[in-house]
């Protein structure tokens, strides 16, 4: 089954860096002590090599970071001309904060001919266009600067490394930079250092090759289609299939209550109340509907292969750019036979851009 949302913006290349609840960050940024450059290498969707994190790098938008008011100095940044936008989001199964996302900005830096990136959080929200931000990338890496080594990087490739956090409180002591240690979990070695002392760091760190983890990425060459979630609500619930399950439900609804199981027959109508919620969501504001879909994921497969997408997303999916997708919305809404009565509920409801 492919339905689930294919990653959207910019950070799963980094992920990897900070799932050990420990890490190197500074306080401040040392882009005053270096040249800021672009490569159009290193914008598109790349996927880690075991296949668990997906990312796309675009350039930043026009949207404002917000400024913390913490008394440590850490601030958040308003991206500018040169910077970069992430996302990271993980594709394992099952639930968890890796399930969420992570949004960051990310400037490269060059310096004595090394190039780094250097991430901080974009927002200081828990949501972000519409998606959840993991509670783990806001407790983490909030509100810190973290730092990778670029290794290499090409329209196909890109090689990054992080300083490893066993080996770092090692090196950084009698490494000569200011720095700060939270041996408390999660364990952190904050440098304190100005842009200048940072630079200084980090070069002379990137010839000690035994401290740096690193971690290789390629680019991500889909075919994304898009569909309206609207209509594939309103189809299916005006079918014989969903007909089937509600009476299904009422059956066993009507068995519990007279069998006196009130706990049984009030889960049912809990579950039957939460379901219309979701469905009132799908409908009206166009979330997506994977929950119907993967009830006929055979035939979404199928019409995903004729169409020679490989993945489907909302259209609706502010992150991404779906308006030059290929639109399966009339396929997906067909599966379920709909009537001419139900395809003109179809044409009414989706005719306009959904309710907020």
């Amino acid at each position: 089954m492919k339905i689930k949302v294919f990653v959207i913006a910019v950070l799963g290349l980094f992920a990897s860096a900070f799932l050990s609840g420990c890490g190197v960050v500074s306080i401040n940024s040392m882009a005053d002590a270096t040249s800021q450059v672009t490569d159009e290498n290193i914008e598109g969707r790349w996927v880690s090599e075991d296949g668990k994190f997906y990312a796309e790098i675009k350039r930043s938008n026009d949207l404002d970071a917000k400024v913390d008011d913490s008394n440590i100095g850490a601030h958040f940044i308003n991206p500018g001309k040169k910077d970069y936008e992430l996302t990271i989001e993980n594709q394992d199964e099952g639930e968890g904060p890796d399930s969420k996302i992570g949004v960051f900005n990310l400037k490269l830096l060059k310096a004595d001919g090394l190039l780094f990136a250097e991430i901080i959080p974009k927002t200081k929200d828990l949501k972000f266009g519409g998606k959840d931000i993991s509670v783990f990338y806001y407790n983490q890496l909030l509100p810190f600067y973290n730092t990778l080594l670029v290794k290499d990087v090409s329209s196909q490739k890109i090689k990054l490394a992080f300083i490893e956090y066993q080996k770092a409180k090692e090196y950084i002591p009698d490494s000569g930079t200011p720095y700060v240690m939270k041996e408390k979990s999660p364990e952190y070695l904050f440098l304190t250092g100005s842009s200048e002392e940072l630079r200084d760091f980090y070069v002379k760190a990137a010839e000690k090759s035994d401290l740096w983890n690193t971690e290789t990425f390629k680019k991500e060459s889909i075919e994304i289609a898009c569909y309206d979630p609207r209509a594939v609500a309103i189809a299916y619930a005006n079918s014989e299939m969903f007909n089937s399950f509600l009476k299904d439900k009422r059956s066993e609804h009507e068995k519990a209550d007279a069998a006196g199981k009130t706990k049984v027959a009030d889960a049912i109508e809990e579950q039957m109340n939460e379901l219309q919620k979701k469905f009132h969501t799908m409908a009206f504001s166009g979330e997506p509907a994977d929950m119907i879909l993967e009830k006929v994921s055979g035939r979404v497969d199928k019409i995903l292969a004729k169409s020679g997408a490989d993945r489907l997303v909302s259209k609706w999916d502010s992150n991404l750019e779906t308006a030059e997708m290929k639109d399966l919305t009339g396929q997906l809404a067909s599966i379920f036979n709909p009537s001419d009565k139900t395809l003109k509920s179809i044409q009414q409801g989706t005719k306009n851009p959904p309710i907020e």
